[in-house]
């Protein structure tokens, strides 16, 4: 299956989860999916180097870069139906993923969900990089962002380092698209219901811990995530 992917757009492709799911489905295999995933990250490290129908470079993360970007769902806050803006934060060195449910994308919103996640996770990284300007400044005809007021004087008291994408460059914020994704697969349904937005974060940020201790880290196979 692996082999037969080179053929298929990149986006077409067995995920470590499919291979394990046709692997119990379709084969008298019966191992742990933790046993499938060192097996799948064998393989590609093996054959890596290998002609392939598109070029890439692997991008590495260092331990506590941070990944940020917004998502949409839906959820029941206060009884009512509401367009719950997700704010994702992604290690892509560790693969853990965080989200927290705000009204807007303003700097005031992506600053009060940053602090969250930071309080959770009980520290600040050193760097994180966002998708776009979008709540953090506005980008000019040559590229180049002034961040708003607020934002600036977070990223002040935090001392964070910010860095934005390049809008040509997609595989440089692929870690937080995919957590998007994935966390709105596998939290938000059936769609979510709390009180307010703040009860919300705490559900959504419980159930990321409990994702992350079911999970592996890629680079130490052994090793959940949430360690």
């Amino acid at each position: 299956w692996l082999e037969a992917d080179r053929m298929l757009p990149r986006k077409q492709r067995h995920t470590i989860r499919r291979v394990h799911d046709r692997l119990l489905a379709e084969t008298d295999y019966d191992g742990e999916y933790s046993t499938t995933m060192r097996y799948v990250h064998r393989w590609r490290e093996a054959n890596r180097g290998m002609p392939d129908r598109e070029g890439y470079v692997r991008l590495e993360w260092a331990a506590g870069s941070m990944q940020v970007d917004f998502g949409m769902a839906r959820a029941r806050i206060a009884g009512e139906m509401a367009d719950v803006h997700c704010l994702v934060a992604s290690l892509p060195y560790s693969n853990m993923r965080l989200c927290v449910a705000l009204p807007g994308e303003n700097a005031e919103c992506l600053c009060h969900g940053l602090m969250l996640v930071f309080e959770h996770i009980g520290g600040v990284p050193p760097v994180i990089v966002m998708d776009n300007a979008t709540g953090a400044g506005r980008r000019n005809a040559k590229g180049e962002v002034a961040l708003t007021g607020v934002f600036s004087a977070f990223v002040a008291h935090y001392r964070l380092e910010v860095r934005f994408c390049n809008p040509y460059s997609g595989n440089e914020k692929g870690s937080v698209e995919n957590a998007v994704g994935f966390l709105r697969r596998n939290l938000m349904v059936p769609p979510m219901r709390a009180e307010s937005y703040g009860q919300l974060s705490r559900l959504l940020l419980e159930r990321c811990d409990g994702l992350a201790r079911d999970s592996y880290c890629p680079r130490l196979p052994d090793v959940p995530v949430a360690e």
